[in-house]
């Protein structure tokens, strides 16, 4: 069943930017198929740094409970907090970037593997 899943993203994904890199290289002129990034980089950078300390706190509750679930209530509703919290500390994070608070217009340069001399040829 997880096999047909990843099939399923593949197809969902791959065929339309393989399509999309076909049809741009058709093109006079054109230098490729280009994505804007926007905040993605950002976005996968706070998600990661959330999903380390969710697992620490899940490997932290094996060696302290003997499992990931159960324990004491007071060990149940403190894990609860800090994994609710990571939650919300995501969203925070993503919509400030969004929404460029707190500086983040001036990371419009910062690119994540992408070639700093090429501009997006959607962008106005």
């Amino acid at each position: 069943m997880t096999g047909s899943n990843s099939v399923n993203v593949f197809l969902g994904l791959g065929v339309p930017w393989l399509i999309a890199t076909f049809y741009e290289s058709t093109i006079d002129g054109s230098k490729g198929y280009f994505v804007p990034a926007g905040s993605l980089g950002f976005s996968v950078v706070v998600f990661i740094i959330c999903a380390v300390l969710c697992i620490i706190c899940l490997l932290v509750r094996r060696c302290k409970v003997g499992g990931e679930l159960g324990g004491s209530r007071n060990g149940r509703m403190m894990s609860l907090i800090f994994l609710v919290s990571l939650w919300l500390l995501y969203i925070i994070m993503s919509v400030l970037q969004a929404y460029e608070v707190g500086g983040a217009a001036n990371w419009e340069g910062l690119t994540f593997g992408i070639e700093p001399g090429i501009s997006c040829p959607y962008r106005k």
